[in-house]
């Protein structure tokens, strides 16, 4: 009896809870919250008429949903995509295969690491290695590259969506100048004409995050710190899942 009394009690109090918030923040928009709701729906999936010479079919592509794409809808609004360069457009791996050739698969050992918690130690003194053989500035493109200068940045251009590159360059390093002039030189031989912005440290990477700014990042938690933010985020694990998350974004062209 007890537990119904408090039951009654919470939902009474979270009715008035919500409606002493919509009637002080007028202008939010609130929705319905259906969780721990049963929903089940039944029926013969199929188009429709609704009236002479036209009709709808059952199912919507990607086509269809950016043709009706609405700039400025405040639920989905892409206005700006910022690339992680170490991993999605800089094929990091490959580099540090040339600064540390004593280990057979670097990959592998690396993930171990990471989850022994031991990454850190292990990467940080190959990363100042790497910079001190400028090998930053002639790391190999990842094949993401490809489609990106083919086909995504016209697209994306033509949609009036901005693209700049987002980067890191350590929260403690004392090569930070040396390797933001690599990146810089990487960017203009790669990407020229693309904005970069370097960021001291993956943490930074959040003062980026605004209304409709979405970004591709190899790092979970950097994505994380991003969707909390407010903005728009693409853990990148490989080129497929990256370009299938864009897909469904409708933020990669359509050919018939």
């Amino acid at each position: 009896i007890v537990s119904l009394l408090l039951m009654k009690l919470v939902e009474l109090l979270q009715k008035k809870f919500m409606a002493q918030q919509m009637s002080t923040d007028k202008d939010r928009k609130f929705f319905p919250d259906a969780n721990s709701t049963l929903r089940v729906t039944y029926g013969k999936v199929q188009g429709s008429k609704p009236k002479d010479a036209v009709s709808y079919d059952y199912q919507t592509h990607l086509a269809g949903v950016m043709e009706k794409y609405v700039p400025g809808d405040y639920e989905f609004n892409i206005k700006k995509i910022l690339l992680d360069m170490d991993g999605p457009l800089v094929d990091d791996i490959a580099m540090f295969k040339k600064v540390e050739p004593s280990i057979t698969n670097i990959e592998e050992h690396i993930k171990t690491l990471t989850i022994l918690g031991k990454k850190q130690a292990f990467i940080i003194p190959i990363i100042f290695e790497a910079i001190k053989q400028k090998a930053f500035e002639d790391a190999e493109p990842t094949m993401f590259l490809i489609p990106l200068k083919n086909d995504l940045l016209k697209y994306w251009k033509l949609l009036g969506i901005e693209v700049e590159v987002l980067s890191s360059t350590m929260q403690t390093n004392p090569l930070r100048k040396e390797l933001e002039e690599q990146k810089l030189k990487w960017c203009e031989t790669h990407l020229p004409g693309i904005k970069v912005n370097l960021a001291e440290g993956s943490a930074k990477k959040q003062d980026w995050a605004e209304e409709g700014t979405l970004l591709i990042d190899d790092f979970a938690r950097t994505i994380s710190q991003f969707i909390n933010k407010g903005a728009y985020g693409i853990h990148h694990t490989s080129l497929n899942d990256t370009l299938y998350q864009l897909r469904l974004l409708g933020l990669i062209p359509q050919y018939n």
